[in-house]
């Protein structure tokens, strides 16, 4: 489905192995290479999107929503995408496809009617506090899908906080910032500075890291483009926390953003637009400020 002569497949590597084994390559893309969730994207939306516009004759459908292999169209035009993609040598998942009746799923949640049903699941022992702050806010969330609020489950709330020790309780704050505070209403928020909008949240201060000597330079090349390179010739891999601490973290995370470059020949207003426009940037990666580190195993008091 991708063109021989395609910048895609210019760059694809056509065998792999060893010194003395070379095996061809059929398929374009494996799962776990970087560029395949971008690809089945762009090719399930053209699929889908196709489909359906033939399916509605009016060409009035609801837009085409392609993240990975999740498909979400138009309910009329269904059949014709499965159709299409049969056609086309791809397999459903019958099990996790949903064309008929109130409830839908896609890409973890679960929906009946529109309205988010997906309950909280507990999957590992809870023995550390950021893993309680994220186990609360998980309830708080299921309350407010369920019942527009915490409704029943307050008691079950509360109860998980208990468990918290005093400092980490007090870390709370809007849930644009994760499970680094306890989400709740902004009169309860842990704030540091009222006057630069920044309040104290429990977050990872110590990372695992894994050397790059002996990777190839190629690799090396793309850590640093990617920005993963943590100090030089290091690199922190997935699940490395080590430490938590508690740090100053910006409510609005945009504040942490450079100020935009205004050159003299600029007009002011399209120059103060452009600020604006910065400023307005949100749920972006907050600024952190070290307060104290925590070990994990170490009571916080």
């Amino acid at each position: 489905m991708v063109g021989g002569d395609s910048a895609a497949v210019l760059g694809r590597e056509p065998q792999s192995g060893t010194l003395d084994h070379w095996v061809r390559l059929e398929k374009f893309s494996s799962m776990g290479n970087g560029f395949t969730f971008e690809l089945e994207t762009l090719i399930f939306y053209v699929i889908a999107d196709y489909a359906t516009s033939v399916a509605v004759d009016d060409g009035a459908y609801m837009p085409t929503r392609v993240f990975g292999d999740d498909i979400l169209c138009d309910s009329r035009g269904a059949d014709n995408v499965i159709a299409l993609l049969r056609f086309l040598g791809f397999r459903l998942n019958d099990d996790k496809s949903f064309v008929g009746g109130a409830f839908k799923e896609s890409c973890g949640g679960d929906f009946w009617a529109g309205r988010p049903v997906r309950p909280y699941y507990l999957k590992d022992v809870l023995d550390e506090p950021q893993q309680l702050i994220a186990f609360a806010n998980g309830i708080r969330r299921l309350g407010q899908n369920l019942f527009g609020g915490l409704g029943p489950l307050a008691g079950v709330w509360f109860s998980i906080q208990d468990a918290l020790p005093l400092r980490v309780r007090q870390c709370r704050g809007p849930e644009g910032l994760g499970d680094i505070v306890v989400h709740d209403v902004e009169l309860k928020w842990s704030w540091a500075s009222r006057s630069t909008e920044r309040i104290i949240a429990y977050v990872p201060v110590r990372h695992r890291e894994v050397s790059l000597d002996g990777y190839r330079a190629g690799t090396v090349l793309a850590c640093g483009l990617y920005g993963e390179l943590v100090s030089k010739g290091f690199l922190i891999p997935r699940d490395a926390v080590t430490g938590f601490g508690f740090k100053k973290v910006y409510v609005n995370q945009s504040q942490w953003l450079p100020q935009p470059l205004i050159r003299r020949d600029v007009d002011r207003a399209e120059a103060t637009y452009v600020d604006h426009r910065v400023r307005s940037m949100t749920r972006l990666a907050p600024s952190y400020e070290p307060v104290r580190i925590v070990s994990p195993g170490r009571k916080v008091r």
